[in-house]
């Protein structure tokens, strides 16, 4: 030893003329290398047996590194390899061959009475049987087919299965644990030979493996792929066949899995000439896609197919076997369990690919048949408002492509509303409480002979539909996370079964129209605020939203006119949601008829103390509503406006006014009485304004009068044409019958005006004029209408409702679309101008686009409409066609 340490160094002697030489050490011969590896091979050979305690790490070390610098490292390296190789052959015979799983078939998802066989196809036209239920993983994953093992006995024999596939995974995890605890201390003892053997050229390669390299791939030859040994083909098959029994509910070691993969993660396939260089052209069995770990070119492959195979299996079995929504929380509950087996004991690679196996053979596949599912489908989760199954479906389809997940429910959840809404606008909702439909499609109830619908029905439409819409903002909040693209799908089927009913602009107003005079009664501000979002939202839907504002002014002049608002604030709070909706144009007329009625009430005080001081004798009451003809709609529409009051009538009555002097009476003839009054208000009008004409709208007003019975009196509160009527009777013979002909023509009230009012007084609750023949219709030939002298009632102040069909006629609605479409006309027009004027010139394309995207915010013109108005444009001389393009549309100043 001594004198291979001073062979070590090299000795150099300085000459005189300063010429140093270098005395190199004396070459031996092989015999020592030969002793030196013996004793070093035996050493090895006792480190891989464990009983390395007694051992010398220096000396051992110093074995090893004379070898490499004798240059014997290339003896080393295969003597090394040959002992590793030849003790963990060993190790596969002693231990894990004795622990091969039992001939019991591996576990599946379903039984079968005999034990598949699977094949192997080698890619050559052979095939060849193997004895195992699982494929050994080959480097030609494309070429081999599989039969996949299916379930035999009870579960004392399922358990007997799993314990003996965890004994032969332990089996194998301890040789590998041991081989690493080996292959620690060999790399210590040789790090010399790792340090400077496998890096020099001097060894006929570039590189040689280390140490620790060259031990994971003896491993993975002579253990995991032994050419003795179906090792890998037990180890993939235990692996799979305990990760099933998982799935299937049976209680596993998942310990024991997670071992065995990382196990297989740590070792990789090595390239052709690597392998070359460690079995120095003996061959191996090491191969396989390079650089990829053995998990992943042998295990996960097999795995992935089971996997896919089992959840197909099973997705066809839940579906054909439960409801939907079972189905949907078993495949929650999957989801969920597979997440947690990839984070147990799975590879990150594996769970995304896993988590697609799972979309695809749970989900896409049964796409359709979970939404049209009869039991728990769509349609029923959304008809019983089951959100927690809803929020499951969306959270479920929202792991796929957005057109094989939500675009379906999509289209599933606008059929449902489409369907739903046509109920209600056809009046068939079970709610709905409706008798028949008319042929608009709207949902109608029996109100009078002509088949009208009631206000009644354009409350419940309005209910329906804020009912149905409330459902589904609850469903998209609590259920589909507020997904902008089924919003847009919801926002898309309301709207559509919205405009299909003709009337809804009218019942959307109505419904307003209710709520302002009694409906929000006793709320608070927040209820009252979320009543009037829930009604704006509707109106958003609305495509003719002109036509809403035709019957919204009506409505809103009437109530302010009868005092019947609950709130000037409230009005004012919904005319402000309906500008940011549709503009200030939109609402400048309403905002006008309020700042009407509030200058009224200060004009009405200005009258009682003129009336004081110049006619203190007046009988009459009077209280009037002046507003400006420009944006009260009765002006607009020739319609009369009143309001009157006083000790034997006391009444209001409604103006329009203009600047006309010319005195515009109501139609129907009024009583001396009133018409006294009227003319004392217009004197005094005329000294705050002079010349404004004033036009009366009697119908619009109210009165109070005060009737002697035989039994009692008492004060009736009616309407002004009502009063009218009553009127006739007074100083008349108790026995005096009017017939209808002659009450028309006593008071020159409409037709359709008078019938009500007669209506109101001899047909409903409080009978102030008996009617013979005794019926609820008005018939202007055969009836009479005598005063009731025996009329009795406890109380003492009596209101008569004016029996009115709030929802318009068919004659009533033409007329109201007639003026609309009119509107409509000339807004057209106008636009087009306002569009040219900027433009100059414009391709006729472009300028119906450009019009319909201005005037969309009120109604949506056809493309009719614009051809027309475009065509009377021409004629009027303010546009014109290119002559040389008719396709351009030039701007004439």
């Amino acid at each position: 030893m001594a004198s291979n340490k001073r062979n070590q160094h090299q000795q150099t002697i300085q000459s005189n003329n300063h010429r140093a030489s270098k005395v190199k050490p004396t070459k031996r011969h092989g015999e020592p290398a030969v002793d030196t590896w013996s004793r070093l091979s035996k050493a090895i050979t006792e480190i891989l047996n464990h009983n390395a305690s007694k051992l010398s790490f220096e000396e051992h070390y110093r074995y090893a590194y004379n070898m490499v610098l004798y240059k014997q490292g290339s003896k080393l390296f295969t003597g090394v390899r040959d002992l590793v190789a030849h003790h963990l052959d060993e190790q596969a015979a002693r231990q894990i061959e004795s622990n091969f799983p039992s001939r019991a078939s591996p576990i599946s998802s379903r039984s079968q009475s005999s034990t598949p066989t699977t094949v192997l196809n080698t890619g050559k036209g052979k095939e060849k049987a193997v004895d195992d239920p699982f494929i050994q993983a080959t480097q030609d994953q494309s070429t081999t087919t599989h039969q996949l093992p299916l379930v035999n006995g009870n579960a004392s024999e399922r358990l007997s299965v799993i314990q003996s596939q965890e004994r032969f995974l332990k089996a194998v995890r301890e040789v590998w644990d041991d081989h690493v605890a080996c292959m620690k201390k060999l790399r210590d003892v040789l790090k010399y030979m790792d340090k400077v053997y496998t890096t020099s050229p001097g060894n006929g390669y570039d590189s040689m493996p280390t140490v620790w390299d060259l031990g994971l791939y003896i491993f993975l030859t002579h253990v995991i792929r032994s050419p003795k040994y179906p090792i890998s083909t037990h180890l993939i098959s235990g692996i799979i066949t305990l990760i099933t029994s998982d799935r299937l509910g049976d209680t596993i070691n998942s310990s024991v899995i997670r071992s065995a993969t990382e196990m297989l993660t740590d070792l990789s396939n090595h390239s052709p000439d690597i392998i070359k260089r460690i079995d120095d052209q003996k061959g191996g069995n090491g191969g396989g896609p390079v650089g990829q770990s053995i998990y992943k070119s042998d295990f996960e492959p097999v795995f992935l197919v089971h996997s896919r195979e089992f959840y197909r299996e099973e997705g066809t079995r839940l579906l054909s076997s439960g409801d939907a929504a079972q189905y949907l929380q078993k495949v929650e509950k999957r989801v969920i369990e597979e997440d947690i087996r990839s984070q147990s004991y799975l590879h990150e690679t594996t769970e995304t690919k896993l988590t697609q196996i799972l979309n695809e053979e749970l989900l896409k596949t049964h796409v359709q048949d979970i939404l049209q599912h009869p039991s728990g489908g769509l349609k029923e989760l959304i008809h019983n408002d089951n959100r927690a199954d809803l929020k499951r479906l969306y959270q479920l389809f929202s792991r796929l492509e957005v057109e094989d997940g939500l675009q379906l429910l999509k289209e599933g959840i606008r059929d449902w509303i489409k369907e739903r809404g046509q109920q209600i606008n056809e009046g068939t909702s079970p709610t709905g409480g409706f008798s028949h439909s008319t042929g608009t499609g709207a949902p109608t109830e029996t109100a009078s002979s002509n088949n009208t619908p009631g206000n009644s029905t354009a409350l419940q439409w309005v209910t329906n539909v804020i009912l149905l819409r409330d459902k589904f903002i609850g469903i998209l909040a609590d259920s589909f996370d507020a997904n902008i693209l089924l919003q847009t799908c919801i926002d898309e089927g309301f709207s559509g079964f919205i405009n299909s009913n003709k009337r809804s602009a009218e019942f959307i107003s109505l419904f307003i129209d209710d709520k302002l005079k009694k409906g929000l009664k006793g709320k608070t501000e927040e209820e009252i605020e979320e009543e009037l979002d829930k009604t704006i939202s509707l109106y958003r839907h609305l495509n003719e939203k002109d036509m809403f504002e035709k019957y919204y002014k009506n409505h809103l002049a009437k109530r302010l006119l009868f005092g019947k608002s609950i709130s000037e604030d409230t009005e004012r709070n919904l005319l402000s949601k309906l500008k940011i909706e549709s503009g200030s144009a939109f609402t400048r007329d309403s905002e006008g008829m309020l700042k009407d009625i509030k200058m009224s009430n200060e004009m009405a005080k200005l009258y009682k103390d003129w009336c004081f001081k110049t006619n203190p004798g007046i009988q009459i009451d009077l209280s009037v509503t002046v507003g400006s003809s420009s944006m009260w709609p009765m002006s607009q529409t020739n319609e009369t406006m009143n309001n009157y009051h006083s000790e034997g009538a006391s009444s209001s009555m409604s103006s329009t006014t203009d600047n006309n002097n010319n005195r515009n009476r109501s139609a129907c003839i009024l009583p001396k009485v009133l018409e006294d009054s009227i003319k004392i208000y217009e004197k005094f009008y005329a000294t705050r304004h002079s010349g404004r004409r004033l036009n009366w709208h009697t119908e619009l007003g109210n009165m109070e009068i005060k009737c002697n019975f035989k039994k009692s009196s008492h004060e009736l509160s009616v309407s002004t044409l009502a009063g009218i009527v009553l009127l006739l009777f007074d100083g008349q013979d108790e026995n005096r019958r009017f017939t209808y002909e002659e009450i028309k023509t006593a008071t020159m009230i409409t037709d359709n005006e008078l019938k009500r009012t007669l209506q109101s007084l001899a047909c409903a609750k409080f009978k102030i004029l008996n009617k013979e023949p005794r019926s609820k219709e008005i018939n202007e030939k055969l009836d009479k209408f005598k005063f009731n002298e025996s009329f009795t009632n406890p109380m003492n102040r009596i209101k008569i409702q004016t029996v009115t069909n709030k929802v318009e006629s068919k004659f009533e609605l033409k007329e109201t679309s007639d003026r609309v479409e009119e509107d409509r006309r000339l807004h057209t027009e106008a636009c087009i101008v306002r569009v040219m004027k900027t433009r100059q010139r414009l391709n006729y394309v472009e300028l119906n686009v450009e019009v319909v995207s201005q005037l969309s915010r009120r109604f949506k013109p056809t493309p009719i409409v614009i051809k027309t108005s475009i065509e009377k444009l021409i004629e009027k001389e303010y546009l014109m066609r290119d002559p040389q393009d008719r396709k351009i549309i030039i701007y004439l100043a």
